[in-house]
């Protein structure tokens, strides 16, 4: 689905190479998060939530839209988890937004 709806196109070198975009991304990112929570990976989940919260500097997005685009794929409850850990991830965006403008 990434692959399919959310890449761009980009120069690189002398080429122009297909990438997933923010969006795809972060669903890239979020599917794969409770794979890495169930098996106690907590040092790759920790990085892979501050990915999130690195490219929601990038570019503004509602968490929200992406865990509705995920939620066919996974299952409920992996999906609540998802869903609190977007909430943490804004909060700590807003924070650092906050500091930004003092």
């Amino acid at each position: 689905m990434v692959c399919d709806d959310y890449v761009t196109k980009r120069p690189f070198g002398n080429r122009t190479v297909r990438c997933a975009t923010v969006r795809g991304l972060l669903l890239l990112i979020f599917f794969a998060l409770p794979s890495l929570y169930r098996q106690d990976q907590f040092s790759k989940a920790s990085i892979y939530e501050n990915d999130i919260t690195q490219l929601l500097l990038t570019e503004p997005v509602e968490l929200s839209d992406i865990l509705q685009v995920l939620a066919p794929f996974v299952i409920p409850t992996d999906l609540q988890k998802l869903q609190t850990t977007a909430s943490e991830i804004e909060q700590r965006f807003q924070r650092f937004r906050l500091q930004q403008e003092r």
